[in-house]
């Protein structure tokens, strides 16, 4: 196996069953600077990151609500968890089968790399950049949301108007290729969209939409670091799509 790249990170697994945790274990020897820490069950034990089974999150959340700021979560386990695990906080979700391979290049795509205690990608926080979206995500160095189809049209040309009032139909447009009058529906994409953003972000900063009476809606405090990012069809572009708040 060729050398791969540093890391240097302490990676905790709690893996069922154990063979995945093993099979963790030899791969990662491979990796330059990686601790990797083998546990039966909760609590985790502090550490960069944790790759934990989707199954076992509602426990994990329950017995400590503040685990998913403790350590940087990656789950794992059927397609049918991929929304329990971004609600919970989860940075990534690795779908049934997948293999150590593909846990170190998403480790590699979440930007793991560099001193340890540093969040990935080098950002000290969503507050001061950092955001990320495409059509199905939107993320921060914080969390990792899905977006809906209505959500990221509105977001994107939001986005390319930042500091400036995007009238309603021309969102309504965007939409749905003409305006609605009277209609309520963006009035509720738009409140979706808000609590994402705020789902994302610090308490009490981050970027806001405010709404601009008889005109329209304004997106404030877009950092210029935030990012639009195209589409392929693998999930490596961004987390992988996620939860439905």
């Amino acid at each position: 196996m060729n050398r791969k790249v540093s890391l240097d990170l302490r990676l905790c697994v709690l893996a069922e069953p154990p063979e995945a945790g093993e099979a963790i274990r030899l791969y990662f020897r491979e990796v330059d600077r990686v601790s990797v820490l083998l546990v039966p069950a909760a609590p985790l034990p502090r550490a960069e990151w944790s790759i934990v089974p989707a199954g076992r999150l509602a426990d994990l959340a329950a017995r400590n609500p503040y685990i998913s700021r403790q350590t940087r979560l990656i789950a794992f386990g059927p397609p049918r968890f991929v929304t329990t695990a971004f609600m919970l906080g989860c940075w990534d979700f690795l779908k049934d089968p997948w293999s150590p391979e593909e846990l170190y290049l998403r480790l590699l795509r979440l930007g793991v790399s560099g001193r340890k205690g540093e969040p990935p990608s080098g950002e000290a926080g969503g507050e001061q950049g950092g955001y990320q979206y495409n059509r199905r995500m939107l993320w921060s160095s914080r969390h990792a949301v899905e977006l809906r189809p209505a959500e990221h049209r509105i977001l994107d040309m939001l986005v390319q108007h930042a500091e400036e009032v995007v009238d309603r139909p021309a969102l309504e447009t965007a939409l749905w290729d003409q305006p609605r009058a009277g209609s309520r529906s963006l009035d509720m994409h738009i409140s979706n969209l808000r609590r994402k953003l705020r789902y994302v972000s610090s308490p009490d900063q981050g970027p806001r939409i405010e709404a601009v009476r008889g005109q329209g809606y304004r997106l404030l405090g877009w950092p210029e670091r935030g990012e639009r990012l195209l589409d392929t069809e693998t999930s490596m572009n961004g987390p992988v799509a996620g939860a439905g708040l």
